[in-house]
C-alpha cells in the first residue's frame, strides 16, 4: 500500500525526470492577457503537437458538485473549434459525468474515476483497469456502522479525518491513497488521470502526450505533469499549481475559458493540432 501525500506528484521519479530536460515554451504562448507561467513551466513544452484538451469537472470547469459552468462549457466549445478532442478527466463516477453532460455533445471521451474507467460515447467504448483490486477495497472498507465512504466501480472516497482507519483496513492491498482537496480517494496502484487519458489517445491513434490539460487539485497533477501543455484555474491548490505551465488568473471555468483562448490557442496556432 501506498499513501500519495498532500503536496506530491503520483509519480515523481518518472515523470520530473523526463520534463526537466525539455526546451522552453515560445514566448506566444505566455503573452497572453491573464496568463502566467508556472515556476517549472517555461521548459515544459517543447514543440509537440497537442491533438486534444484534457479537463478536470469540479472546481475546474464549474462548483463542485454543480456541473459545467457557461464559461467552461463555452471553452469546451472552443477547443473543438479548433480542432481539439474533448476529454472530461475525473474522480467522479461515470454515470455522473454522463448526467452532467447529458444532452452536450461536446465530449470525445470521459476519463472517470480519477482514471480507472474510459468511456468514448461516440465508438459506444468502455473500458475499466482494477476491478478486481476495485471489489477488494470495497469488501476490506464496509463497516458498520456505516462509514462516509463514497463507491465508485474502482474508487473509494472518503474525508481526510479516516486515513488511518482506511490504512490499517486496507494493509497489503496494491492500492494509491490520492488527496483530492478534502478526500482521499484509494486507487489500484498506478492508476491515474494520466494513464486515462493516454488510453484514450491511443484508441484516436495520438501519441501518449499529445494533449493540453487543465485542472485544479492534487489527483490532476499526473495528469499536468504529462501534458505537453498543462495549466491550474486561479483557485487551484500549490501542488497542482507547482506542476503546471500556465497559471490562469481567473478561477474555475472562466480560467479555462482564458486558457483556451490564450495559452492553448497561440499553442495550437504556432503548431498546429496535426502536426509533429
Amino acid at each position: 500500500m501506498r499513501i500519495e501525500r498532500p503536496l506530491r506528484a503520483v509519480h515523481p521519479t518518472t515523470i520530473g525526470r523526463d520534463l526537466n530536460s525539455r526546451m522552453p515554451i515560445h514566448s506566444a504562448l505566455i503573452s497572453a492577457p491573464g496568463l502566467r507561467t508556472g515556476e517549472n513551466g517555461r521548459d515544459r513544452a517543447n514543440g509537440r503537437s497537442i491533438r486534444a484538451l484534457s479537463v478536470d469537472l469540479d472546481r475546474t470547469l464549474g462548483p463542485a458538485g454543480r456541473g459545467p459552468s457557461p464559461e467552461g462549457l463555452e471553452a469546451l466549445l472552443e477547443a473543438r473549434r479548433i480542432g481539439l478532442r474533448v476529454v472530461v478527466a475525473s474522480g467522479r463516477t461515470l454515470p455522473d459525468l454522463r448526467r452532467f453532460f447529458l444532452g452536450r455533445e461536446i465530449v470525445d471521451a470521459f476519463v472517470a474515476e480519477n482514471g480507472a474507467i474510459i468511456y468514448l460515447p461516440d465508438a459506444a467504448i468502455e473500458r475499466t483497469m482494477g476491478r478486481a483490486i476495485g471489489s477488494l477495497v470495497r469488501r476490506r472498507m464496509r463497516s458498520n456502522p456505516p462509514r462516509p465512504i463514497v463507491f465508485g466501480r474502482v474508487v473509494a472516497s472518503f474525508p481526510l479525518s479516516m486515513r488511518s482507519w482506511a490504512e490499517r483496513r486496507l494493509r497489503g492491498v496494491h492500492v494509491d491513497f490520492v488527496r483530492n482537496v478534502d478526500r482521499f480517494m484509494v486507487l489500484p496502484t498506478g492508476v491515474t488521470k494520466a494513464r486515462g487519458v493516454e488510453q484514450a489517445l491511443r484508441y484516436w491513434g495520438f501519441p501518449d502526450r499529445a494533449y493540453a490539460a487543465i485542472g485544479d487539485a492534487e489527483n490532476d497533477v499526473p495528469m499536468l505533469e504529462h501534458a505537453a501543455l498543462s495549466a491550474t484555474v486561479r483557485n487551484a491548490v500549490p501542488a497542482a499549481r507547482r506542476a503546471a505551465s500556465v497559471h490562469c488568473r481567473a478561477a474555475m471555468g472562466r480560467g479555462v475559458l482564458e486558457f483556451v483562448t490564450g495559452a492553448l490557442a497561440n499553442y495550437v496556432s504556432s503548431y498546429g493540432p496535426g502536426r509533429e
